[in-house]
């Protein structure tokens, strides 16, 4: 048992570190401590955000972009998109607090159903 929870801790944590890049996980960042960081991200996600939107009004009248955008997974997303509109409210200029709240929980869980598939698949081979 011990040895699944520390190959499940692993492999998120490696799952983590390649996607905190890009939202939703890079929001996570936005609670820091450090305003510089924050101040950092929020001008990242602002220029993402300006491009986001460029891609999808070409993406009307181009179907090779219109299919570039479906590919992407995060602008489909419903939290992120509504993280990115909360923060294009604000000009990208700080978090708002409600915003705040969502991310603290957002980062305080586990965001994944992988340790609860691995668990399962775990408690099953036992019974086996």
């Amino acid at each position: 048992m011990w040895r699944l929870a520390w190959g499940t801790v692993s492999s998120m944590a490696l799952t983590g570190l390649a996607y905190s890049a890009i939202p939703p996980l890079m929001l996570i960042g936005l609670t820091s401590p450090d305003p510089e960081h924050v101040g950092g991200l929020l001008k990242k996600l602002s220029d993402m955000w300006d491009v986001l939107l460029k891609l999808e009004r070409s993406a009307l009248s181009n179907p090779e972009c219109h299919r570039f955008v479906c590919s992407l997974r995060f602008p489909l997303e419903h939290f992120t998109r509504e993280a990115l509109v909360q923060l294009s409210e604000a000009d990208f200029r700080s978090v708002p607090s409600f915003l705040m709240e969502d991310l603290v929980a957002f980062g305080s869980g586990i965001n994944s159903t992988l340790i609860i598939e691995k668990m399962f698949n775990q408690l099953r081979g036992v019974e086996r």
